[in-house]
């Protein structure tokens, strides 16, 4: 067992933090992160599970002897590790926020003894004792006792956003070269949910198709790539079916439903035919009433354009 000083590197999820090196790796590649960020998520990564309260954070980081704005330092640390690390506060995959305490780190750690890597680590104590045997060992013994590399041909999931804010909803174009989805965006304090449109390749702003107070969710590409359909909360109990052009400009509501209390949480709403002409969406007699799909022509309102 290492000592816990020789313990200056830890792997969790695709990532490695190489402490003695100050180099933050996602799958060997070395991930830009500055220094203070970078010893923020070393505190956090040697107490994975546990609250670490922004008063302990300061007093790891932040010299006692250091004129700055503590609170601005540490948001603004925080959002770079998760931008680092294509993290979300709303949904965290590695760094959890505890309102009015501090952060925790809620991905599985491995820890890895530095002063025990080579430059082929070896993480796995059993394989390590079989490697130091296989003097020993007859060739067909070694060739069973080889590690399965299952990880080469597993999907790697790849961040698509990391905008300030929860992004859900995503729905392809037909050709399969934009997403269009709903988003949050706290960096301009929004609380509601606007659609946005957004290129799969290339950079730039996204394109924002609706604007206004209301929430807006559950955007879906018609399949012909003329219209982006989605729903806009009117009031508690009711919602509307609303259509806009991909690249922004006029949008036109087409009709008007009964609305769940979490329903721009609840996945797809919305689901077009084949063709474009018809929408399926979940609608209720009363707001007590059981919900049923019901089908909406698109030919008029697509006719209006």
């Amino acid at each position: 067992m290492p000592s816990p000083s020789a313990q200056r590197s830890f792997s969790f999820g695709l990532f490695e933090l190489d402490v003695a090196r100050g180099e933050l790796r996602k799958q060997g590649r070395v991930i830009k992160l500055q220094d203070q960020p970078f010893q923020v998520l070393d505190v956090l990564v040697r107490r994975p599970g546990e609250v670490v309260t922004r008063e302990e954070l300061q007093q790891a980081v932040w010299p006692a002897d250091t004129f700055v704005e503590f609170d601005q330092g540490l948001n603004t640390a925080i959002k770079k590790i998760r931008l680092a690390l294509g993290d979300s506060a709303e949904n965290p995959r590695f760094v959890e926020t505890i309102p009015r305490k501090g952060y925790r780190f809620i991905a599985p750690i491995e820890r890895i003894a530095t002063d025990e890597i080579g430059p082929n680590r070896i993480r796995s104590p059993v394989l390590a004792a079989l490697l130091v045997g296989i003097p020993a060992v007859a060739g067909a013994g070694v060739w069973a006792l080889r590690p399965k590399h299952t990880d080469e041909t597993a999907p790697v999931p790849l961040p698509f956003t990391s905008y300030p804010g929860a992004e859900v909803s995503p729905s392809f174009s037909p050709d399969g070269n934009y997403v269009t989805f709903a988003w949050r965006d706290e960096a301009q304090h929004a609380s509601n949910f606007d659609i946005f449109v957004k290129p799969i390749t290339g950079r730039g702003d996204p394109v924002r198709l609706t604007h206004g107070p209301a929430h807006n969710f559950s955007p879906v590409w018609s399949p012909d790539g003329r219209f982006i359909a989605f729903l806009r909360r009117l009031s508690p109990i009711r919602s509307a079916v609303f259509i806009a052009r991909p690249i922004g400009g006029m949008e036109q509501k087409v009709a008007e439903k009964h609305a769940e209390a979490t329903e721009h949480w609840a996945g797809p709403q919305l689901s077009w035919s084949p063709d474009s002409k018809w929408l399926i969406l979940p609608d209720k007699d009363k707001v007590n009433s059981p919900s049923a799909l019901y089908r909406l022509s698109m030919a008029r309102a697509r006719g209006n354009w």
